[in-house]
């Protein structure tokens, strides 16, 4: 799962970048997303770390899934072999 997400995460980081590439070849565009850029620059901080946290506790999430999983996997396996009828 959390291949997954480094996936995902890898494709929308380059088509952000790819984009931004785009903006910046057209002059106006540049200006007004420099502009914008300098206007918001520490937002766009805060909002990165907070991305990479989310992305931090979701993959430490889905591996604490997995692991649980894996846990109630060998107690149903357990049971189902306790539960087996005596001749």
């Amino acid at each position: 799962m959390s291949l997954v997400l480094r996936v995902v995460l890898v494709r929308y980081s380059k088509s952000q970048r790819t984009l931004l590439f785009k903006r910046a070849a057209l002059p106006d565009d540049s200006k007004v997303d420099c502009k914008l850029f300098d206007e918001h620059h520490e937002d766009y901080k805060n909002m990165l770390g907070e991305a990479r946290n989310a992305l931090v506790i979701m993959i430490d999430y889905v591996v604490r899934l997995e692991a649980n999983r894996e846990v109630i996997a060998g107690k149903l396996v357990g049971f189902k072999g306790s539960n087996k009828r005596i001749p």
